[in-house]
């Protein structure tokens, strides 16, 4: 990977500023004086945080537990495992009083005079330090990993320690921003699995039999071989309609296959009880779906899909879904149609049910939104890490600062 530098940067070795720790093995027995001391995984390192809900301890003998334990400052690298544990880095700030690392772990130990620790796990989680790790990891299938040599090896730009910490600066404006839109985001969905559970799956409405307000709708495609067709899937967990790739009649041989029509309840047979739920819309107009998408058209009015599909996203829609589902995991539990009809959920007055749809679907908008907001704000912090961490763009310090 080549890149240019300005002249006043210099570019190192990251073992010319900083030593490389290994952590600690499992294993052991018959450990002379053992204690037992918190310690990071993988699993607990994540890119510019740690996750701490789950650190797990282990045996170690006294006279080791300095040689292992983590310092504040120290920049922790992942060896790998699938690609996306691959280099993954943050820094430590003492947030456990005496804690270790596995020897899946590296510990960057910096120095400090050269190379703060904070711009050395920005560096690594950019563009420049990913592609640097994957070039130079040993990969199998979907696995990939770095040792220690390849760590020391990593080639760092070095702007002055005081561009050092006005580049982590900026980089954390964005970061900032990010994280108040992330909470947003939790908020917001939080607000939203409230009013789900309180107004859908804790209505007191009087139970309905489905079969008495829904009817099944059902449009045979006279299927031509030349013509091309474009079939839908649904997601498991709620996540909706997606869209597979034009096939042909031909190739549609004699599959069973019916026309979607919009604003109709629909589900996977196979995977229902696992909320394989959706809502049919115009962007599903002239499109097909096989005979494992049934659809169904609400009765005289009688009930609103968009209620109907997020009662059945609540856990309580999830149960009923279950029982219309017998068998066991996976592909042996097909939902039975017959059963499915017969299943009683609370239904109140088309009014509230609209009212209710209303208020989760703008619960949904602004969610999305917020989404969009937070992937343009990840692209723009992305690009600006590549402009700053090469010196493209230079950062502005105070007179009289170097």
């Amino acid at each position: 990977m080549r890149f240019t530098i300005p002249n006043d940067w210099r570019l190192e070795k990251l073992s010319c500023v900083a030593e490389v720790q290994t952590g600690i093995a499992k294993g052991k027995k018959d450990i002379e004086h053992p204690v037992d001391l918190p310690y990071l995984r993988v699993a607990n390192v994540q890119d510019g945080y740690l996750d701490l809900t789950e650190i797990k301890t282990i045996t170690v003998a006294a006279r080791d537990v300095e040689r292992f334990r983590l310092k504040s400052g120290d920049v922790l690298f992942t060896e790998g495992g699938d690609a996306d544990k691959l280099g993954r880095g943050t820094v430590w700030a003492n947030e456990v009083d005496v804690c270790l690392h596995q020897n899946h772990v590296f510990a960057v130990r910096v120095d400090e005079t050269q190379l703060i620790p904070k711009f050395l796990a920005v560096y690594a989680s950019s563009y420049y330090g990913k592609s640097y790790f994957l070039s130079c990891s040993k990969q199998s299938t979907n696995l990939a990993s770095i040792n220690t040599k390849q760590l020391k090896n990593m080639p760092l730009p070095l702007p002055s320690v005081s561009e050092q910490r006005a580049i982590v600066e900026r980089i954390a404006i964005w970061d900032r921003a990010i994280e108040l839109i992330e909470k947003l985001i939790a908020a917001k969905q939080k607000l939203k699995q409230a009013v789900m559970l309180r107004i859908l799956a804790g209505s007191t409405a009087r139970p309905t039999i489905l079969n008495s307000v829904l009817c099944g709708f059902r449009d045979p495609v006279d299927v031509e071989l030349a013509t091309s067709y474009m079939q839908i899937g649904i997601r498991s967990h709620g996540k909706g309609i997606f869209h597979k790739e034009q096939v042909t009649g031909k190739s549609l041989g004699s599959k069973r296959v019916y026309w979607v029509k919009p604003g109709c309840f629909t589900f996977n047979v196979v995977f229902a009880w696992e909320q394989a739920v959706a809502r049919t819309t115009s962007n599903e107009s002239g499109m097909i779906a096989s005979h494992r998408f049934p659809m169904y058209e609400p009765i005289d009015n009688r009930v609103d899909i968009d209620y109907l599909l997020y009662f059945f996203k609540t856990e309580r829609g999830k149960h009923l879904l279950g029982l219309a589902s017998p068998g066991g995991a996976g592909r042996n539990r097909t939902l039975s149609q017959d059963a499915f009809m017969k299943l009683k959920i609370p239904l109140p007055k088309i009014e509230e049910q609209r009212r209710v749809a209303n208020l989760l679907g703008t619960a949904d908008r602004e969610i999305e939104v917020l989404k969009q907001l937070r992937e343009s704000y990840a692209q723009q912090k992305k690009g600006l890490m590549q402009q700053l961490l090469t010196g493209k763009t230079r950062v502005k310090l105070p007179k009289g600062i170097a």
